[in-house]
């Protein structure tokens, strides 16, 4: 886990926590990215060989090439920002292809006005989910899940799970190369099982606050599932 922290002399320009990324890849998959300002997608190549990386966002509609910058050249051991801060307002999520594997990350930033205080967040790619994941919700202003299907579509169980215990369950279905947004503000947790296909996910978080507005972005990974084997013997008599 990483702190990120921004300030301009003395105004709060935000903070946050980096999650953990999936190893390095050819492909990677940042699930959401809400754009409404200044956002880039920073790429790295750890090997020793110069990548060629192709980047897009998927949106309801399907794939869209990025304003600028969709193919580039990254040195080897080196990064590269990559700006989508052109992109119309919205959540998208962002596939990046290399020839050389390659880790991902976006950063989004948000103003009230030019000289308040304002917010940032870091979202980090995250693996594809082919049978369950979750996680918990704060209380917030708005939450929204973001689900991004590659490749091939994929059928998803969407569960929403109350203070109280009380769950109401969902299915969505998330078109190749697309992606699919659910509004789960109030829910204390979201739980995702996967019927057909793989996604990624992410839930995006905002709160309204006087100073200026606040939010982050959570990318899911798949739960690790365990089961117990017991021996059965068959016993005639």
């Amino acid at each position: 886990m990483l702190q990120d922290s921004w300030i301009d002399g003395a105004v709060g320009r935000g903070s946050d926590d980096v999650g953990s990324t999936p190893p390095p890849a050819t492909e990677q998959v940042i699930a959401a990215v809400p754009v409404s300002g200044p956002a880039m997608v920073r790429v790295l190549v750890p090997g020793s060989v110069e990548a060629v990386v192709q980047t897009r966002a998927l949106t309801a509609d399907g794939p869209v090439p990025l304003p600028q910058d969709s193919v580039v050249r990254v040195p080897a051991g080196a990064v590269r920002d990559i700006a989508v801060g052109a992109l119309p307002p919205g959540t998208y999520a962002v596939q990046v292809k290399a020839d050389q594997a390659v880790v991902t990350a976006a950063m989004t930033e948000r103003r009230s006005d030019g000289n308040g205080p304002s917010d940032l967040a870091w979202a980090s790619a995250s693996e594809a989910i082919e049978t369950v994941a979750g996680t918990p919700i704060p209380s917030v202003t708005r939450a929204g899940l973001v689900l991004a299907a590659v490749g091939s579509d994929a059928q998803v169980e969407v569960t929403k799970v109350a203070s109280d215990g009380a769950t109401t369950a969902t299915e969505v279905t998330v078109p190749t190369d697309s992606v699919a947004q659910v509004d789960v503000t109030g829910a204390g947790a979201v739980w995702l099982r996967l019927i057909r296909g793989a996604v990624r996910a992410g839930v995006v978080l905002e709160l309204a606050d006087p100073g200026g507005p606040l939010f982050s972005v959570v990318s899911l990974h798949p739960a690790v599932v365990t089961g117990t084997e017991i021996a059965v013997r068959e016993i005639r008599r």
